[in-house]
């Protein structure tokens, strides 16, 4: 069925930015799909033309809906601290009314950290990742690198802040 689905999108020539398969509780496997520059309606016929295609409507994005994703990870009392601290102000929406989402990941230890910072970069709409605790070993130094590199994420830490512990002013929220 997907390979149906995509040979839509590839004869149109749409950019797909995302797809997600949903959980499904009867028979039916629903999919989640976000195009750039898409002109909807031909869309939708063309894929309520597929023979498996029960039903296809236009959504919101996600982006749209949710906004801008924030990660924190770090340990359990410093995600804590950053995310009822200076931060808890940005949360919601901005001033110029943008939307932002926040996740919280407790986790210790530095296996554990780099191979949290790596999925992160496979997250939908994350932009943001702030590492929330002093001690960063070299496996997560490395996954920081990674991830700016491929994905140009924003990254911060407490030791990139000032002492004051001010937000970064990197972050353009």
């Amino acid at each position: 069925m997907l390979s149906r689905v995509a040979a839509v999108f590839a004869l149109r020539g749409d950019n797909i930015l995302s797809l997600q398969t949903l959980r499904s509780t009867g028979g039916a496997q629903p999919m989640t799909v976000e195009l750039s520059d898409a002109d909807a309606g031909a869309l939708i016929a063309d894929l309520t033309a597929l023979e498996d295609v029960e039903r296809a409507t236009l959504e919101l994005s996600l982006g749209t809906v949710y906004g801008k994703r924030v990660i924190i990870i770090g340990g359990r009392a410093q995600v804590g601290q950053v995310r009822s601290g200076r931060s808890a102000r940005r949360i919601g929406t901005t001033s110029r009314g943008e939307r932002i989402s926040v996740d919280t990941i407790p986790l210790v230890g530095e296996a554990a950290l780099a191979d949290a910072v790596q999925a992160v970069a496979r997250l939908p709409r994350a932009q943001v990742l702030v590492l929330a605790g002093a001690l960063m070993g070299n496996a997560i130094t490395e996954a920081v690198r990674d991830i700016q590199r491929q994905e140009g994420l924003t990254v911060a830490s407490p030791s990139t802040w000032s002492a004051r512990r001010a937000m970064p002013p990197t972050w353009r929220w």
